[in-house]
């Protein structure tokens, strides 16, 4: 006769089978998204979780809590169950992202990782080729330009893409011949000012100073480094660590034409900026992440199911490029799973991520050969009525691919300098 023993033994392996049957069937994918939880963006947490979390709602998820970071129930996605798990980074502290998605690939085995801090993430998505990355930030060429993982996809333009037409709105419409740039001393400042000096020199342009401002060491004034070589207008590419109220009030009020300053999206998307200078950029152009014209069906969509969702969270706030980067990410992961029919996921989802063509709020999206957005962009001007500034549109700059028609691609990563001034072939918008 079996012991006692013998028959336990039995009993919790024919358990054990029995549990592993139960649910053999069902697919479970995990989409892990890193938010800023703290550092300088950490202000955009619950709307960077609200963003990612408004694709699932809308295919019938609900949310856990009372605020966007208490997360969301899953979802099905042809016949696979699909969660988010919720992550933290911190933009610029790469280190803090190193750490959060491996914890998210390695501990809660999560399938792609969205979110993104710089080209650690390219560097990251080479180390696990099994998962798939989707970038959500606009940040440096690097990415996606060289040495580009498999695996990892953005569908937001980086720095440089931003800036497409400002360079040829400056010399066809404007009619410099003679620039000068003020930008920060940081990748993003890098990127904003060799995508103008490409587009611009191109064309025949002169960049007769580039300015850098460091926030971290004390540089001479910029403005009186940029004026005192003479040009026909001034173009800027500050961020929120460069002081860019007072350097573009000085620049401003020196200039005394809105025609000879221009400025980028990174500006023209703060509300608080704009209302701080006032009237002092009345007819200024500049770059903007969405188009000023009337929204499109798809904008006017995403802004009602913003408000809907997460009516304690400001609504201009679904509006930031940093927000609808993480919307988009999820949109496109969510889109390609619907489509994916193979039982390898992975494999089938990147490759039906490659094959993306998607309407999102900010304009149709496709992907390059480096898994990078070609997407249209935007310029717009200011204009202030009664004291309030708004925006109008200029132009749309189409299908604005990365290398610039490459004007880019050849030139060494962006830096303080490294974009030479040379007329060549310039990219379609351009000419």
């Amino acid at each position: 006769m079996p012991s006692s023993r013998a028959l336990l033994a039995v009993a919790v392996a024919v358990l054990a089978t029995a549990a592993t049957g139960c649910g053999s069937d069902e697919q479970v994918v995990r989409i892990g998204v890193l938010a800023d939880c703290q550092g300088a963006l950490r202000g955009f947490e619950d709307a960077q979780f609200a963003g990612a979390e408004l694709p699932f709602l809308r295919r019938g998820a609900d949310l856990v809590g009372t605020s966007p970071s208490g997360g969301v129930s899953s979802i099905e996605v042809d016949g696979r169950r699909v969660e988010l798990v919720r992550g933290c980074q911190e933009t610029g502290e790469h280190t803090v992202y190193i750490e959060e998605a491996r914890r998210l690939l390695e501990n809660e085995h999560v399938d792609v990782v969205v979110g993104g801090s710089s080209v650690v993430s390219r560097d990251l998505a080479h180390r696990y080729p099994r998962a798939v990355f989707v970038s959500t930030f606009w940040d440096e060429q690097e990415i996606t330009l060289r040495r580009p993982a498999a695996n990892l996809f953005r569908f937001s333009p980086d720095y440089a893409q931003r800036e497409a037409g400002l360079g040829a709105y400056a010399y066809h419409q404007l009619g410099w011949r003679r620039a000068a740039i003020v930008a920060g001393d940081q990748t993003a400042g890098w990127g904003g000012a060799a995508a103008f000096t490409a587009e611009f020199c191109a064309l025949g342009g002169k960049i007769v100073a580039t300015a850098y401002r460091s926030p971290y060491t004390g540089t001479p004034d910029t403005v009186a480094r940029a004026l005192a070589a003479r040009p026909d207008g001034v173009a800027t590419f500050l961020n929120f660590l460069d002081d860019p109220a007072r350097i573009l009030s000085s620049l401003a009020s020196r200039l005394g034409d809105a025609r000879r300053l221009l400025v980028w999206s990174t500006n023209l998307e703060d509300a608080a900026l704009l209302g701080t200078l006032g009237g002092k950029l009345d007819g200024v152009v500049g770059t903007t992440w969405l188009p000023a014209s009337p929204a499109s069906s798809v904008l006017r969509d995403y802004r009602r199911g913003w408000r809907a969702a997460f009516p304690g969270l400001p609504a201009p706030l679904a509006d930031q490029s940093a927000v609808i980067g993480y919307y988009n990410s999820v949109e496109a992961t969510l889109t390609a799973l619907e489509r994916v029919h193979s039982t390898d996921v992975g494999a089938g989802l990147s490759a039906e991520l490659r094959r993306l063509r998607l309407d999102l709020p900010d304009g149709s999206v496709s992907l390059d050969r480096n898994r990078q957005a070609v997407r249209d962009g935007y310029l717009s001007r200011v204009v202030v009525a009664g004291g309030k500034p708004a925006l109008e549109p200029v132009r749309v700059v189409h299908r604005v691919d990365q290398s610039f028609a490459g004007l880019l691609s050849s030139a060494p990563p962006p830096g303080p300098g490294t974009q030479p001034c040379r007329r060549a072939l310039p990219p379609a918008w351009a000419r």
